[in-house]
């Protein structure tokens, strides 16, 4: 009320109503430290100074004002919580909060998402850690709520971003036979702060006395390779199954008897890369759960280390990552692959014994390396005559001394015993 006086001393009174700020919103509604956010209202101050805003408390730096607008970013110490803005005239509260997030963080992901298992058996899982914005920290894993009976391991026990890590479950006669909700979980520092994340895979245990055939294969960095075939061998290819994103393979119904197995990697096959097939004699038993014997790392070819073979010229294969090695197909000789057709490409990888696509080598014998030739297609080939190949002395052999060459006679049609023999 104001008061006004006048000579004839007459007095005279009115209302004046003084309006102060108001926020209706502000955008983004989260965000980590440093946030640039823009907060609109009415009445705001539109000298920068002359307004105080505070999130959840702190206060911020104003970076621009006007009346309906004021420009900010999140401060250090932030937390989640409404957003203040101070004039000289009176504040403002906002109705919702700002939600603040961290500027790093991670979470975790585990396939595939269900596996089927037998008890007495063993399965894996592909478990991931992704992050987000700067979180570089390792992450400690661990497993819950396993069946009875199980035991569960990690390889290896700790994962880094962006690294991958597996998970393998191993049942026994114990595992009740039922589906299972599986928690995977990483934990790690997060800005000083422990937290841990979560990924929920599922195990199916089914009952025991079936013919199955299990397994899993791995790349050369013992990393799952999904999409491999596991084919029934003969005549005609008959896929069984095909490995998923931990590399498990699951054969329900397994034929019992003698057959030819095949491991077909060309599946898996990408622009940049082929892998190897292995044809293996197994014997099926019934009512039980059967194995490779092995697991097989199927080594990846570059295509593009890849020679051509032209019908009629010599050809000389060598790897400049494998100095000293040379295989030279003369002129006239062709490589004839498993569809009955010569061979038009070749490379070669090397191979450590315990880390190879192949099953052991002999009891008894001791090597370093195992050459793996590739066609760019399904399956080897058989050289119509001699293939002379130049190797550096892998095994230190010295002047004189007598070294045995194996080879893996292979075919998937069962006319090759899918197993190491000697030369000559």
């Amino acid at each position: 009320t104001l008061t006004a006086s006048a000579p004839i001393r007459l007095s005279a009174s009115s209302t004046l109503t003084v309006i102060g700020p108001s926020i209706t919103g502000f955008t983004p509604a989260q965000g980590p430290v440093g946030t640039t956010v823009t907060i609109t209202g009415q009445n705001f101050d539109a000298v920068p100074a002359n307004n105080q805003v505070r999130f959840n408390g702190v206060a911020a730096v104003i970076a621009s004002a006007t009346t309906t607008s004021i420009t900010t970013t999140v401060p250090q110490g932030a937390t989640t919580g409404p957003i203040t803005v101070t004039t000289p005239i009176a504040t403002a509260t906002s109705s919702a909060s700002f939600t603040v997030t961290p500027s790093q963080d991670f979470t975790v992901t585990a396939t595939p998402s269900s596996v089927l298992s037998l008890p007495g058996s063993s399965v894996a899982y592909s478990v991931t850690l992704v992050p987000q914005g700067t979180f570089s920290q390792l992450a400690a894993l661990s497993v819950t709520n396993l069946p009875p009976g199980a035991s569960a391991v990690f390889t290896p026990p700790y994962i880094s971003p962006n690294g991958s890590a597996l998970l393998t479950v191993t049942t026994t006669a114990a595992t009740p036979v039922g589906s299972r909700t599986l928690e995977v979980l990483a934990t790690a520092t997060r800005e000083g702060v422990t937290v841990t994340r979560t990924a929920a895979v599922g195990l199916n245990v089914q009952a025991s006395g079936q013919t199955v055939l299990v397994g899993q294969v791995l790349d050369d960095e013992e990393k799952p390779l999904a999409g491999v075939s596991i084919k029934l061998g003969g005549s005609t290819l008959t896929t069984l199954g095909v490995t998923d994103a931990a590399g498990n393979f699951f054969v329900p119904n397994m034929p019992t008897g003698t057959h030819v197995v095949l491991v077909d990697g060309s599946t898996a096959n990408t622009a940049e890369f082929t892998y190897p097939s292995v044809p293996l004699t197994l014997t099926i038993q019934s009512g039980v759960v059967n194995t490779l014997g092995f697991t097989p790392f199927l080594h990846p070819t570059p295509t593009s280390k890849l020679m051509p073979i032209t019908a009629g010229q010599t050809t000389v294969l060598t790897n400049p990552d494998l100095p000293g090695f040379k295989m030279t197909i003369p002129a006239g000789v062709q490589i004839i692959g498993w569809d009955g057709q010569p061979n038009t490409r070749v490379g070669v990888t090397a191979m450590a014994v315990d880390r190879s696509s192949l099953p052991p080598i002999p009891a008894g014998q001791t090597s370093r390396v195992i050459y793996l030739f590739s066609f760019g297609k399904l399956g080897g080939g058989l050289p119509t005559g001699n293939v002379p190949v130049d190797t550096p002395n892998d095994v230190g052999g010295l002047p004189g001394d007598k070294i045995d060459l194996y080879f893996f006679n292979e075919a998937p049609d069962g006319t090759a015993p899918n197993q190491w023999e000697k030369y000559g």
